[in-house]
C-alpha cells in the first residue's frame, strides 16, 4: 500500500500481505506435519491435523491417494 503511494512497487517486488485460504491451509499443514514428526504426539495437535487434512483433500488440494498415504503412515506409527 505504500509501495503505490509513493509510486514505487514497480521498482520492488514487493509480495501482497494477504494469503489464500489454500496457502494458509498448506502453511499449517506443513507446520503441523513438522510437529508430529518431531515427536510432538498431543492429541489436540493430532486433532487438528487430521481436520486439516480432510479439508486439504475435500479442497482438493491433495489428491485421495496422497490422504491414504498420510493416513497409512499416521497408522504405522501407532
Amino acid at each position: 500500500m505504500i509501495g503505490k503511494r509513493l509510486h514505487i512497487s514497480e521498482l520492488f517486488d514487493i509480495p501482497g500481505t494477504l494469503k489464500s485460504n489454500e496457502d494458509k491451509l498448506k502453511d499449517e499443514f506443513f507446520l503441523l506435519r513438522g510437529s508430529l514428526m518431531a515427536g510432538n504426539n498431543n492429541p489436540d495437535l493430532l486433532r487438528k491435523f487430521n481436520i486439516l487434512l480432510l479439508k486439504m483433500k475435500n479442497n482438493k488440494l491433495i489428491s485421495l491417494q496422497q490422504y491414504k498415504e498420510v493416513l497409512n503412515i499416521k497408522l504405522n506409527k501407532l
